[in-house]
């Protein structure tokens, strides 16, 4: 008799797309509990995976392709592990999640996958002898690179592409943590941040170019109870660059897909802030702990985390949402 192939879900990790690794998280709770098959992968990063060179006859996006790959292979061969290569959802954390807006609004990548949450043959001869030389480097001594304009991959800038609507039509689970204290990682990489908010170099400069917004973001985010307290102050920082790097262009990027998607769009905000986080206070829900709860880390344990019962519930909960998710969309 044979046996009824379940959905699949594909991991694409985070890490600025200059380090991490698949193996990060375990998935075997997530598999176990949704009674699905979890595929994470690795791929390259850094100036390996994203550096490009026309005149050095060096392609773009390699770690895309990679990843494109992995969905290929997913296609192909997901059967002989049980899962249904026509239930398959992509899910990215961080950087992950940027890779998985741009295989959603690519071309090449169509095709492979039914949900989202938000190959070529190269020549021998100056590419390789690159790649020999950089073999020795480690690949953050050589440069920091991300995504391109290919013509392959990417046709457009991406926020182009949104405002022709040149996406598919697909269930989308888009969103990320609210608080992050570091302004370089997230949907900034695809989208500009809204006409309201400066660049991230220049939120903090007083230059006459963001003065009527330094003084609206003064106003908006001064903590004007307590105006003087440093850990009120750092709290409301947190707060601008969360919104600047996370919230804005999740909501902006929310707006474009829902004005042509016909079909289901969520936007999640994790604001549950662990009592085993590592981190102070006035940080709140650090970048990337949703995480944890979705992979149900909490459940299985981990070193140098002592997880309650109420983050046990927590990862219950938002595991089961994920679950709801990958199997009905």
């Amino acid at each position: 008799q044979e046996a009824t192939l379940v959905p699949v879900l594909i991991h694409v990790h985070g890490g600025s797309n200059e380090v991490g690794m698949g193996a990060m998280l375990h998935a075997d709770v997530l598999a176990s509990r949704g009674q699905f098959v979890v595929v994470t992968f690795n791929y390259r990063l850094g100036a390996f995976g994203f550096f490009h060179s026309p005149t050095l006859d060096i392609p773009a996006n390699l770690g895309l392709h990679d990843q494109l790959l992995v969905f290929k292979w997913v296609q192909q061969n997901i059967g002989q592990f049980g899962g249904d290569p026509n239930k398959v959802t992509i899910q990215g954390h961080s950087a992950g999640s940027v890779d998985v807006g741009i295989h959603l609004l690519s071309p090449a990548s169509s095709g492979h996958c039914m949900l989202y949450v938000v190959c070529w043959v190269l020549r021998v001869g100056c590419w390789m002898l690159y790649v020999g030389c950089w073999m020795f480097q480690h690949g953050d001594e050589i440069f920091y690179f991300t995504a391109s304009v290919d013509g392959f991959f990417l046709l457009d800038h991406p926020i182009k592409l949104l405002d022709r609507r040149t996406h598919r039509q697909t269930g989308t689970l888009n969103g990320e943590a609210l608080l992050m204290v570091f302004p370089y990682v997230c949907l900034q990489y695809m989208l500009p941040p809204p006409p309201l908010f400066p660049p991230p170099n220049d939120m903090l400069n007083t230059s006459p170019t963001y003065e009527d917004q330094i003084k609206l973001v003064h106003f908006v985010y001064k903590p004007w109870s307590d105006p003087y307290n440093v850990t009120a102050n750092f709290i409301r920082l947190s707060d601008l660059i969360g919104d600047i790097t996370f919230t804005a262009p999740t909501i902006q990027t929310a707006d474009y897909l829902s004005r042509s998607n016909r079909t289901q769009l969520y936007v999640y905000s994790f604001e549950h802030r662990s009592d085993s986080s590592i981190y102070p206070q006035w940080m709140g829900v650090p970048h990337g702990d949703d995480l944890f709860h979705v992979f149900g880390t909490p459940l299985e344990g981990s070193r140098g985390r002592n997880f309650t019962a109420r983050d046990r519930l927590v990862s219950q909960a938002v595991m089961d949402l994920w679950i709801h998710f990958v199997k009905h969309g």
